[in-house]
């Protein structure tokens, strides 16, 4: 999950996209680069941390907080990953707005 952040802020499409499983590869080469898409030209990502993981009905749920910058402006996003396995290797499965807040730590 953290190869796709990097990918975002990198602005690297086919390190973005090797990331994904099969399913939305597709899908993604279709809106990546597009007006709204996460590898958009006239967006900048300064900042990108995963900020939760959990067991999901579908795999495991990534929370991240996207920091994404147009010009003078920061916008802070919270995306929600479903991150699932494909063979050997696990792949982005889903990704949606929102997310998950942190579950507090619990002290023994």
């Amino acid at each position: 999950m953290q190869a796709y952040l990097d990918a975002m802020a990198a602005k690297d499409v086919a390190a973005g996209r090797s990331q994904l499983c099969a399913p939305m590869q597709q899908a993604f080469d279709a809106a990546a680069t597009g007006p709204n898409g996460d590898f958009a030209d006239h967006f900048e990502v300064p900042k990108a941390a995963i900020t939760d993981v959990r067991s999901g009905p579908r795999g495991q749920e990534v929370s991240a907080s996207v920091t994404v910058s147009v010009g003078a402006r920061d916008v802070a996003r919270p995306l929600l990953f479903t991150v699932t396995r494909s063979g050997a290797d696990w792949c982005i499965s889903g990704e949606a707005p929102g997310g998950h807040t942190p579950e507090p730590s619990v002290n023994p």
